[in-house]
Order: C-alpha cells, then sequence, then structure tokens
C-alpha cells in the first residue's frame, strides 16, 4: 500500500512539470510568434507607405498583425476571415477614397476610359483581401490631376465585362464595348476634346519601371493606329507628350495598322487628339502608375494650354 501512494504520488509531480514545460514552451512560441510578426510588417510595410497604409486599412487596423497572444482574449481573433471596413478612416490610401468619392465634371474637357477596365498591377500583398489596382483607378488617378490643375475630365464607370456579357460578345470585343461608350459621352457631353484609353502592358519590371531621382515610376507606351484619316494628328500629340517625358519615362510609339474593327484604329478616329497610352506593366506598383500619371497630367496641362 505504501509503495502504491508513492507511485501516485510521483505520478501527479510528473504531470505537474509537464504542464509547467508545456506552458513555458507554449509562452516561447508566443513570444517568438508575435516578433517574428513584428519584423514581418517593418519590413514588408513601413518603408513602403502605400503598402502599409492600405494593409491597416484593410485589416481594420485589428488583424493578424495586430494580434498579441500574451492577451488570452485576443485568441478568439485569429481568424484569417477580414472584412475590409465598408466607411474606409481618414489614413485610407487616396486611391480608394478616389473610386469612393470621385465625381465627373459636368463639362468634362477630357474622356479617360479604359477599353481593359480589369488589367491590373502589382498586388500581391493585397490579392488575400480581394484588393486589385486597375487601370481604372489609374484613370480616377489622372483624373484628380487634372482636376488640381483645373481641367474637367470624365471617367468612364461602366464595366465593359458587363457590356460584353449582356450583348454575347467575347473579350476580344472589347473596343466595340468602349466605342459603345465613347459615343455616347461624346454626345452627351460636347466639351470633350481629348480623348485617353488607358491600359496597362504585359511587359515585367525591368522593361515597366524606372527610376529618377531616387523616386520610381511606371514607363509608359503610346499605340497609335494608322487606318483611319486623322491618325497624322493623334500622332503628332503622342509625339508632343513622348518627347515632354523623356525616353527615361517613354518607351516611345507603336505604330498598329490591320484590321479596321481594332488594330489599325482603336477607337482613335473620333477625334484627333485621342490618346492609347500603356501605362506601366504588370509588376509596377500603384504607387509607381500615381507618380507617372502626376507627370502626365502637367504635360496635358501644359499642352491644353497652348493649344
Amino acid at each position: 500500500m505504501k509503495k502504491r501512494f508513492i507511485s501516485k504520488k510521483k505520478g501527479k509531480y510528473l504531470f505537474t512539470k509537464l504542464g509547467i514545460l508545456l506552458i513555458i514552451i507554449f509562452m516561447s512560441c508566443v513570444v517568438t510568434f508575435n516578433l517574428l510578426i513584428k519584423k514581418t510588417k517593418e519590413k514588408l510595410f513601413d518603408e513602403l507607405e502605400v503598402g502599409k497604409n492600405l494593409f491597416v486599412n484593410a485589416t481594420n487596423q485589428n488583424g493578424l498583425l495586430g494580434l498579441d497572444l500574451l492577451d488570452p482574449k485576443e485568441m478568439f481573433r485569429l481568424s484569417l476571415n477580414y472584412v475590409i471596413d465598408a466607411e474606409p478612416k481618414k489614413e485610407t490610401f487616396p486611391t480608394l477614397e478616389l473610386v469612393k468619392k470621385h465625381e465627373n465634371d459636368e463639362q468634362p474637357l477630357i474622356y479617360i476610359y479604359n477599353t481593359h477596365d480589369t488589367e491590373s498591377y502589382d498586388s500581391a500583398l493585397l490579392e488575400t483581401y480581394n484588393i486589385k489596382y486597375t487601370t481604372r483607378i489609374g484613370s480616377y488617378i489622372l483624373s484628380e490631376h487634372l482636376r488640381d490643375l483645373g481641367i474637367p475630365s470624365y471617367v468612364e464607370t461602366a464595366s465593359m465585362g458587363e457590356y460584353l456579357k449582356a450583348n454575347g460578345l467575347g473579350y476580344n470585343s472589347s473596343y466595340k464595348a468602349s466605342r459603345h461608350y465613347l459615343e455616347e459621352r461624346l454626345k452627351t457631353y460636347p466639351s470633350i476634346k481629348y480623348t485617353i484609353d488607358l491600359h496597362r502592358d504585359s511587359v515585367g519590371r525591368n522593361v515597366g519601371a524606372t527610376t529618377i531621382d531616387g523616386k520610381s515610376y511606371a514607363r509608359v507606351m503610346f499605340v497609335v493606329g494608322v487606318g483611319y484619316e486623322v491618325s497624322d494628328n493623334n500622332m503628332a500629340m503622342a509625339k508632343k507628350i513622348h518627347e515632354k517625358l523623356g525616353s527615361k519615362l517613354s518607351r516611345g510609339i507603336l505604330e498598329r495598322s490591320g484590321s479596321p474593327t481594332v488594330k489599325g484604329i482603336y477607337n482613335q478616329d473620333v477625334g484627333d487628339t485621342s490618346l492609347l497610352i500603356e501605362m506601366g506593366g504588370v509588376e509596377n506598383t500603384i504607387e509607381e502608375v500615381y507618380n507617372t500619371l502626376e507627370l502626365l497630367a502637367k504635360i496635358l496641362f501644359e499642352i491644353i494650354k497652348e493649344e
């Protein structure tokens, strides 16, 4: 009986020691996890203000990077099912605010649209949260830069994809969709004198990005169809902007001819001041696009002022 009692006592001490050991291991893992998360956050976002602000907003500032696992109550918040706040906070990155608050001018001078409105830029850090920076957001950015310079513009908000679906058309008919809205807007807003179809190229970072004075930019390329009467005027417009941007920012002008429905026209036959601009590539960040569009807006302002 005595030996059996001692055995139980030893067993009790063993379980106690094991429990303490498990608690120590758990606490060590928690501390290590918190330190790793903190360092990861600092590395990924602190040097890139754009990504930092947007990521914090996307996780509602209370997400995975904000967890304190030393607080037991926080353990119940360890979930990846975050929902972006429907009312972004004031510190939200400007592009999200543009989508929400942008208003088109009643007498626009420039019409900005996106034949391929789903083309997107590098959003690797944000895809988990279903956030993508598209050429449409690029249009909003350009519009706001122009507005700051006193130039009214209109950004097309209609979905090209929905038009194609409603009319039983495929993606290769995107220019038919954009032409539909282009002609409608020109009728509704006779004040429009310039049209800009903003695209994103498929090139990589080695072609689509450049750095000037320590600041990173998205490079641009102009596409001019030559299968219509006023192509010379549109070519002259593209060359003027190309020269003002310089070879560091501009990749040049691509002349296209071919099918009268797309290649050789690109809806540029609607007027003699129609531009198709390939803004950056798949690996460009929205910050780089923002920087280039700011310069483009200033150049457009200069050209319009001259004319």
